[in-house]
């Protein structure tokens, strides 16, 4: 039920064979012996290893050139993504799950340091509860990014922090359902409002006006109410570098 590409199934089967395969739990691999049982090159290998690493579906342990890999059996601590959810997902256990750890490596029991490469942790010691966290942290960010509101390009610390504290009150349903509320009154010529928040601004500000779709239509069809002009000008404001309005929007000056 979770997504692989196809360079991160090609280590993981080639790390099986070399461990359950000889009846062994770890096992001692170098690059070398990855790349004649998968014919990718190092680069690829390294990063295949480092998602998987990041998901919590390996161990790595060692250093230098003696690295050994097994597989993570407990599949309740993997972090399960979509194939839209993949990097989304493995930026944020690098830098949120990761980084919080101290990088020492004791996370789990699996350090991960190879030559020139940074020290790493895996999620190994994730609450089912951090898991669940990031795992509905990732599904409302990519939601978002798919109804092209606006664009995000990455998911930041303050918008980890706006989902967090939405989800304290909502569910992700609940969320999720105000974000297509929202966007359907956006793209409709039935209603004024224009104003296009950033997922941070919708959670804090428009959360609870989009959460029931009814209410929001009736209180922003035209006709209904009238449009003071605020809306048109403030959905045209100047936006941070870090997102972009869809071409197609944008185009229409929304």
């Amino acid at each position: 039920m979770t997504y692989l590409n196809p360079g991160e199934s090609r280590l993981l089967w080639a790390i099986l064979r070399k461990t359950y395969g000889w009846h062994k739990k770890i096992d001692r691999i170098s690059y070398s012996q990855f790349h004649d049982l998968t014919g990718l090159s190092r680069q690829h290998i390294s990063k295949a290893i480092k998602r998987l690493e990041a998901r919590n579906i390996i161990t790595r342990s060692g250093n230098g050139y003696k690295i050994s890999y097994g597989l993570q059996k407990d599949i309740d601590k993997w972090i399960l993504v979509t194939a839209g959810e993949l990097n989304t997902a493995t930026e944020f256990i690098k830098h949120d799950v990761i980084g919080n750890s101290g990088g020492t490596g004791n996370s789990g029991g699996t350090a991960s340091v190879t030559a020139g490469e940074p020290n790493l942790v895996t999620a190994g010691g994730l609450t089912k509860e951090k898991k669940d966290t990031i795992q509905k942290t990732i599904y409302i960010y990519t939601h978002w990014n798919n109804r092209k509101i606006i664009l995000h390009k990455a998911l930041t610390d303050p918008i980890k922090r706006s989902i967090h504290s939405a989800l304290n009150g909502y569910n992700k349903a609940d969320i999720c359902g105000a974000i297509d509320n929202y966007n359907e009154i956006l793209i409709s010529d039935e209603y004024f409002f224009k104003y296009r928040w950033t997922l941070k601004d919708f959670l804090g500000r428009g959360l609870e006006k989009f959460m029931d779709l009814e209410t929001a239509k009736s209180n922003y069809r035209k006709g209904d109410k009238v449009d003071n002009g605020r809306s048109n000008k403030n959905a045209k404001r100047k936006l941070p570098s870090e997102y972009t309005i869809p071409t197609a929007y944008a185009s229409k000056g929304l």
